[in-house]
């Protein structure tokens, strides 16, 4: 995602969206039962994903969720999205406070969502007059056939409120430490992610960057499910059996690659190296940083590579990934085929014969 030079500063100044008094949304019922509720709110941006977050019917039908910062950039236009449970006569809309003004009663403040059958979205552009710094606030509003309004009382529906960062569109590779890998002679030819699944979030293929560096920032972001399990394959051009790969994901969004669990070695040799990458159920949804580091050891058992600084040959590549906050239950457990018959069985493989012999007890069975 890209910030500017002073947004940055803001957000490491204040943090949090400045407090301003916004007007309230109640609804009396936002149940999944009455389909009044906002499944999932997204913004893309040229259909790469820069924001998303699941959630339920809150109480009362609101949310503050104001510590979930978007980047939004001057003069880009966004695609912003609501799912919802609804099917009927449902409609929803965005309000964005561009001039921070505590309200959302401002020319150009109300984005016009259109769709049906719990999908509905809408566009809208960051105006050249929107404060460069400044953190704001959004408003998605789901509603049924009353007036759709960003304040008020309703009768059945949903507010979510999300912080707004405005930048300028230049992005800050500093936010993370550097490092590059001058020589050629070894390179990443491809990095994929998959899960059975979720599917493939990342698969590019690559050549060497003549200062061993490369952000690809020119290719959607990989979304990674909470809890869900990515088997990871890194393809060089060199088959030094004392080669090694390591990834690194910022899982807590803190700009670094040092904390625990951020550092998933890679094993293999001959050009091919495979892993699994496990994405912690505590890692803060949003936009984050992987890199993929490639580099040669003389010796096995030499110092791992390390996510900053120089190494002396190889090559490294950072992606953008974002985690997704919806928790991907495990696979169900397979169980015995004679395992008692009120015991919750998982399906694990097809063309499985099963025997049973009916009950003498009571009313004899008529069919199977």
């Amino acid at each position: 995602m890209k910030f500017s030079v002073l947004t940055s500063l803001f957000v490491v100044w204040f943090g949090v969206v400045q407090a301003q008094t916004y007007c309230t949304y109640q609804s009396n019922l936002c149940s999944v039962e009455n389909r009044r509720s906002i499944q999932t709110f997204s913004v893309a941006k040229n259909g790469a994903g820069i924001f998303r977050f699941a959630s339920a019917c809150d109480d009362f039908g609101y949310a503050d969720r104001t510590n979930h910062n978007i980047g939004l950039d001057i003069g880009e236009t966004y695609e912003a999205t609501i799912y919802s449970t609804g099917v009927g006569v449902d409609m929803a809309g965005l309000w964005i406070d561009w001039n921070d003004d505590g309200d959302f009663d401002d020319a150009n403040e109300a984005v016009t969502f259109t769709g049906g059958g719990g999908v509905y979205s809408g566009t809208f552009t960051v105006p050249g007059d929107a404060t460069l710094g400044t953190e704001t606030r959004m408003r998605a509003v789901l509603d049924y056939f009353e007036d759709l309004v960003p304040c008020g009382n309703v009768s059945f529906g949903e507010a979510e409120d999300y912080g707004v960062v405005i930048g300028n569109g230049v992005e800050l590779d500093s936010d993370y430490c550097e490092i590059t890998g001058p020589s050629c002679d070894r390179h990443i030819t491809n990095v994929f992610m998959v899960d059975e699944l979720l599917g493939s979030p990342i698969n590019n293929n690559s050549g060497c960057s003549p200062t061993g560096y490369t952000h690809f920032t020119n290719i959607p972001e990989g979304v990674l499910a909470l809890g869900s399990s990515y088997t990871t394959e890194i393809v060089t051009n060199a088959f030094n059996q004392f080669d090694e790969v390591h990834v690194f994901i910022d899982w807590n969004q803190d700009k670094d690659f040092d904390d625990v669990g951020e550092g998933i070695p890679i094993s293999g040799n001959g050009g091919e190296y495979l892993g699994t990458i496990n994405v912690p159920v505590d890692a803060i949804s949003g936009p984050t940083r992987m890199r993929v580091v490639f580099s040669f050891n003389l010796v096995a058992g030499a110092t791992p590579p390390a996510p900053c600084g120089n190494i002396q040959r190889g090559e490294v590549e950072d992606y953008n990934v974002y985690i997704d906050n919806i928790l991907v239950p495990p696979p169900p457990e397979c169980v015995a085929i004679n395992a008692p018959i009120h015991q919750e069985q998982g399906v694990c493989t097809s063309g499985e014969t099963l025997s049973w012999t009916p009950s003498n007890l009571g009313t004899a069975a008529t069919g199977y």
